[in-house]
C-alpha cells in the first residue's frame, strides 16, 4: 500500500491541503450511518478525495440498523455514529458487529470519548474509533487499516491473474492469450474477463480483436496518479465477445517507461474488477517482469516444438526459477504443433531437455488462426470443431482447474 505524502500543515486560508492524490490500496465500499448532518457532510467531503472509495449514507439512528440492512448494502466499511454514554447505543453497536460479515470493518464515531470507552468498543469487536469532529488523518488511518484487512480477507487478491510469456518471437502467445480469454467467456458468460496488453512497443491484442479504442496503457503512463477502479474501467476497450482490453500504445514507448509499482497497481485494481485478468507480456524481459509474475497465479510459457524454440523455453524457465516468482504455477504450451512425421523434434525429447512435462500442444492451423485475426474473432467462431479450437478449450479447462485447486489449497492453509 502506498499513500502519497501529504503536507500536514493547513494552507494559509485555513483549508487542508489538496488530497486528490490519496489512494487506497483496494477499492472500499463505505456505508455511513448517522442522523447528524455535520458528520455525514464532513465524511462525504473527505472520502471524495480518496481514490478507490465509494460512500453511501443511511440516515438512521444506530438502533435502526439490523441484519437485513447490512445484507442489503454489504459494505466493506461501516461507519456508525452513536452516543458512547448510551447503553442502548452500545447494545445496538454490539448487535451490528455480531451480524456484520466477518470481512466488514465496523468503525465507530462519537462526540466524546474516554480511554475506558474506547477499550469497551474494542472488546465489542469494533475495528476503529473516530472522535468527533472527525479529523481527516484519523479517517485515512482507519480506512488504510480497513483496506489492509479487506485485502487479507481476499487471499487471492480477487480475480485470477494469468500471464502469457513469449519464449521467442512468433510463438503465438498473444493469439493464445486472446483465445484463452474468449474461451472463458464461452464457458461462462457471466465471468468478467480482461486482457492487459503490456507489450507496450509491439502489442497485438487490439489488432487480433480488431479493436479501435484509443485509450489504454498510454493513458496510465500519462496520468498514473488517476489509477483507480473507475479510471481503469473508463480506459478499457470492450470487445463484442464480452472481454475488456487495456490496449497497448499505438506509439513507440520505452519498456522502462513503466515502473514495477505501476504494473502491480494496475493488476491489483483489475483483479478487483474482473474474475480473470490475462496479462500479455512483451517478448523481452523487462525491469518489471518479475513484478508481474510475482502478482500472477499462473504463468503460461508459450513456445514452439523446434530446436531453437525448446532452447528458448529452457532459458525462460531457468530465468523464472533463478529469479523466484512466489507461488506462481508455470504452464508450458507448445504452439503450432505439426505432429507425426512432420516434426523433427518429438514432445518426449523436448520434455527431457526442459526437465519437465509439456502441458499442452496446440495444433498448427495457420489458415484458421489467420482468419481469426483478420475478422477480430476467436477461433471458436471461425471453426469450432477444429483441432486448434479443441486444443485451446482443453488448455483453458486445464488452467481453470489449476486455479480452482490453488484456491482450495489457499483456503485450507488460511
Amino acid at each position: 500500500m502506498s499513500v502519497a505524502d501529504e503536507n500536514n500543515d493547513n494552507d494559509q486560508d485555513g483549508r487542508e491541503p489538496d488530497a486528490a492524490n490519496v489512494r487506497l490500496p483496494v477499492a472500499l465500499k463505505i456505508v455511513v450511518v448517522s442522523t447528524t448532518l455535520e458528520v455525514t457532510e464532513s465524511l462525504l467531503e473527505m472520502v471524495e478525495t480518496m481514490s478507490g472509495a465509494s460512500v453511501e449514507v443511511i440516515v438512521s439512528e444506530i438502533g435502526g440498523i439490523d441484519k437485513s440492512v447490512l445484507e442489503h448494502h454489504h459494505p466493506d466499511v461501516l461507519i456508525v455514529d452513536f452516543k458512547l454514554d448510551s447503553p442502548t447505543d452500545l447494545d445496538s453497536l454490539r448487535h451490528i458487529v455480531q451480524h456484520a460479515d466477518s470481512d466488514t470493518c465496523v468503525i465507530a464515531t462519537a462526540q466524546s470519548s474516554t480511554i475506558d470507552g474506547v477499550r469497551r468498543l474494542m472488546r465489542l469487536g469494533v475495528s476503529d474509533f473516530l472522535p468527533q469532529p472527525i479529523n481527516r488523518e484519523d479517517l485515512l488511518s482507519a480506512l488504510q487499516h480497513a483496506a489492509r484487512r479487506v485485502r487479507q480477507s481476499r487471499p487471492s487478491g480477487g480475480g485470477n491473474v494469468i500471464t502469457f510469456l513469449h519464449a521467442g518471437g512468433g510463438a503465438g502467445a498473444t493469439t493464445l492469450a486472446v483465445n484463452f480469454a474468449s474461451s472463458i467467456k464461452d464457458g461462462d458468460e457471466s465471468a468478467k474477463v480482461c486482457i492487459l496488453d503490456f507489450d507496450v512497443q509491439f502489442g497485438q491484442v487490439a489488432i487480433n480483436l480488431d479493436l479501435k479504442g484509443s485509450h489504454g496503457v498510454l493513458d496510465l503512463l500519462e496520468d498514473p496518479e488517476r489509477l483507480d477502479a473507475m479510471f481503469l474501467e473508463s480506459i478499457m476497450t470492450h470487445h463484442k465477445s464480452g472481454v475488456d482490453v487495456l490496449v497497448a500504445p499505438d506509439v513507440l514507448v520505452a519498456l522502462d517507461a513503466i515502473e514495477p509499482e505501476m504494473v502491480v497497481r494496475v493488476i491489483g485494481v483489475a483483479a478487483e474488477l474482473y474474475d480473470y485478468v490475462i496479462v500479455d507480456m512483451p517478448l523481452a524481459l523487462t525491469p518489471w517482469s518479475q513484478s508481474v509474475l510475482g502478482r500472477s497465479d499462473v504463468a503460461v510459457m508459450v513456445g514452439q516444438l523446434t530446436v531453437p524454440g525448446i532452447r528458448q523455453l529452457r532459458r525462460l524457465a531457468g530465468i523464472l526459477t533463478s529469479d523466484g516468482v512466489g507461488d506462481v504455477s508455470t504452464i508450458v504450451v507448445l504452439n503450432r504443433f505439426l505432429g507425426g512425421w512432420k516434426t523433427s523434434v518429438r514432445p518426449k525429447e523436448a520434455e527431457k531437455v526442459l526437465g519437465r512435462p509439456i502441458d499442452y500442444l496446440i495444433a498448427n492451423d495457420f489458415k484458421t488462426a489467420s482468419a481469426c485475426v483478420d475478422q477480430g474473432v476467436p477461433v471458436s467462431e471461425i471453426k469450432k470443431r477444429s483441432a486448434i479450437a479443441k486444443n485451446i478449450f482443453d488448455m483453458t479447462k486445464g488452467i481453470l482447474t489449476l486455479l480452482s485447486e490453488k484456491r482450495v489449497v489457499l483456503q485450507l492453509e488460511s
